[in-house]
């Protein structure tokens, strides 16, 4: 019986990740490569940038009036489909302070430009407090 809830909740913990990840670029606010759009940026919450593009193909992208070391590329790579569309993530933005925040991108070719959250694939923190009590403080029958 417990390998069954432990079972059950693992596929819930890696469902509710995907779904998660899946959520995290906002393909309706997009933009195209050679464009720009501003955003709302609050100071310690971290973002992240994605880029929808044929191929592999070099990109920039900038914050002008947000200070030097906000936008950074990650440590590691990170891809999701949603629709007909794969994004990649290409940047990390750390805004030191809230505000509106004009973000342009380019690219080599064709792109679609979008920000999202930066994903948090493995956590297990940020589950709804619902799913996760009922996970992790199982209820055991008293003696």
């Amino acid at each position: 019986m417990l390998a069954l809830v432990l079972t059950g909740c693992g596929v819930a913990v890696i469902v509710m990740t995907v779904k998660d990840a899946v959520a995290s670029v906002d393909p309706d606010r997009s933009f195209p490569g050679g464009g720009s759009r501003t955003f709302s940026f609050t100071a310690g919450e971290d973002k992240a940038i994605y880029v929808s593009q044929p191929g592999k193909g070099r990109v920039r992208c900038e914050i002008p009036r947000m200070p030097a070391g906000s936008l950074t590329k990650p440590d590691s790579s990170f891809q999701l489909t949603a629709g007909s569309r794969t994004w990649e993530r290409v940047f990390e933005v750390k805004p030191g302070s809230t505000g509106e925040y004009t973000l342009t991108c380019a690219a080599e070719g064709q792109a679609e430009f979008a920000l999202g959250d930066k994903p948090r694939v493995g956590a297990t923190g940020w589950a709804p407090s619902s799913e996760r009590s009922a996970c992790s403080s199982p209820r055991w029958p008293q003696p």
